[in-house]
């Protein structure tokens, strides 16, 4: 598949805020990550959404672009259950369980493995949201009608979640299916017209326009943030921050096709798309990391190391989190693919 400037931009704006958002985001920086970071995402795979006409043939692509993700994210999770039961053994932690139900159900319900949040807790979400838009999308048609109706499910089920405090197990899966759903139809819906939305949308006045509504609403409303794993929406308005995100992701669109002009080949983009998947797995690692070289020196405490959300000094040193938090999972990306190649390499000469 060929992916333009103007979309690797995309993507890596995506996966570098959802980094962000896991560290610390400045003020100045664009909009705050947690108004847009997991739509933007969502939008994206939504883009590029390939809809079958037969049964057989979505099943198909279901299944193929299901497997190679929830192999590495079960194998992620495996490492985790290592790393768990480690802890577990030298009395570090004496929280969660071990069962069935906690590594392969509890991930599709709820994003929490044992008693951590993985931080590619959303592809299980991805691979069902994936499996019902195939299902509820039969034609090549714009299915704008479908997703305003997504749009008023989801509202029904988080404004009642937000009244009776209820957000566990097969309640929060449909929430998060259906949020996730949405943008993959935004996504897929913005394919269709593309065309006509640019005509519209690659002026100033309605980049203005954009930014004044987001502004408007921000001030108005408050919060604007949709915490995806958790299934919950900041403000009890919960439509406002559902529109706000698709604003936020027009004028990403917009700001990335200019960009594009800038930047047509860029080998820290190429970097960031092929190995999207390592830094969504291992950015949090690399944080610890730099955590510990910091107990090492003197800077921080023990009792710190062992706080996972624990970012010193995060004012001033963002962006060595953020470097690190990209770089590193690049790096480790490429030696697992080289490795790799060369032991399929030397198996073959067998």
């Amino acid at each position: 598949m060929v992916i333009s400037s103007q979309f690797k931009l995309i993507i890596a704006i995506a996966i570098i805020f959802i980094v962000l958002g896991h560290s610390h985001q400045p003020a100045n920086i664009f909009y705050p990550s947690y108004y847009f970071q997991v739509p933007l995402l969502f939008f994206v795979f939504g883009y590029f959404l390939d809809i079958r006409n037969t049964f057989k043939q979505k099943m198909e692509s279901v299944f193929n672009f299901s497997k190679h993700k929830l192999t590495a994210y079960y194998s992620f999770n495996l490492l985790l259950f290592l790393g768990f039961l480690i802890l577990r053994y030298l009395l570090v932690i004496n929280e969660g369980e071990i069962s069935f139900f906690d590594f392969f159900i509890e991930p599709f319900a709820g994003g929490h493995q044992f008693w951590l949040i993985s931080a590619i807790w959303f592809i299980p979400i991805l691979c069902v949201s994936y499996f019902l838009v195939q299902m509820l999308i039969w034609g090549n048609k714009s299915w704008i009608g479908l997703s305003l109706f997504l749009i008023l499910l989801v509202v029904f089920f988080i404004s009642y979640n937000l009244k009776i405090g209820q957000s566990q197990g097969l309640y929060l899966f449909i929430i998060k299916t259906l949020l996730s759903s949405l943008y993959l139809l935004f996504g897929y819906n913005f394919k269709l017209h593309e065309q006509v939305i640019r005509k519209k949308i690659l002026n100033p006045t309605s980049i203005l326009l954009l930014v004044v509504i987001i502004e408007m609403l921000r001030v108005n409303f408050g919060d604007l943030s949709i915490y995806f794993v958790n299934g919950e929406i900041a403000n009890p308005n919960t439509i406002v921050p559902i529109i706000s995100s698709f604003l936020i992701i027009l004028l990403s669109y917009i700001v990335c096709h200019y960009i594009s002009f800038l930047v047509n080949h860029s080998a820290f983009l190429e970097n960031v798309i092929t190995y999207s998947l390592f830094i969504s797995m291992l950015h949090l690692f690399s944080f610890i990391l730099l955590n510990f070289s910091l107990l090492v020196l003197g800077k921080i405490y023990l009792g710190d190391l062992l706080n996972l959300t624990y970012r010193h000094e995060f004012h001033i040193s963002w962006i060595l989190y953020i470097l690190l938090g990209m770089l590193l999972p690049i790096c480790f990306g490429k030696l697992v693919t080289r490795t790799s190649q060369k032991f399929l390499k030397f198996t073959s000469l067998f």
